[in-house]
């Protein structure tokens, strides 16, 4: 019978955790975004406008990529219930950085990384972000649920 020494063993581990890390990680990008949809009412870029000025609401932009993993981690903050409550008093609005390249020439501030957030007055002009950093203005981190329940309360 062979018998394994340390350092043949810890070769055989490597060698199957990075495939199997390499498959976990393939699978988490084949999984779609999860907006919450169901419970949270979003628009397209036009209809968007539109459902703004009839109802005389602040809008939130959100342009993201269906490959991001940053992205998937922004979606989730829409399944909190206190975000979901809070999104009520805006429209809010998906635009995706590789389909909705038409509207993106005037959310490209600096520059064109994802996700970006945008808060636009009911005048339609994009208002400085409560959260910029010195590297990207319209970065919301992911994960900031409560932060994100809180800005959109503020925008009512």
């Amino acid at each position: 019978m062979y018998a394994m020494n340390r350092r043949q063993l810890l070769i055989a581990a490597v060698a199957v955790a990075i495939p199997l890390a390499l498959l976990l990680l393939y699978l988490q990008r084949q999984q779609p975004i999860d907006w919450n949809s169901t419970a949270v009412q979003w628009y397209h870029y036009e209809a968007g406008l539109q459902a703004a000025a009839a109802q005389d609401k602040n809008i939130v932009l959100i342009v993201y990529a269906d490959w991001c993993p940053t992205c998937k981690q922004f979606s989730r903050m829409f399944h909190d219930p206190q975000v979901v409550d809070a999104s009520d008093n805006v429209i809010l609005i998906r635009l995706d950085q590789d389909r909705d390249t038409q509207y993106l020439e005037q959310y490209s501030l600096d520059g064109d990384y994802v996700p970006r957030t945008y808060i636009i007055d009911r005048n339609r002009e994009i208002m400085t972000s409560p959260y910029r950093s010195s590297r990207y203005e319209f970065f919301l981190p992911p994960g900031n649920t409560e932060y994100l329940a809180n800005l959109l309360r503020e925008l009512k």
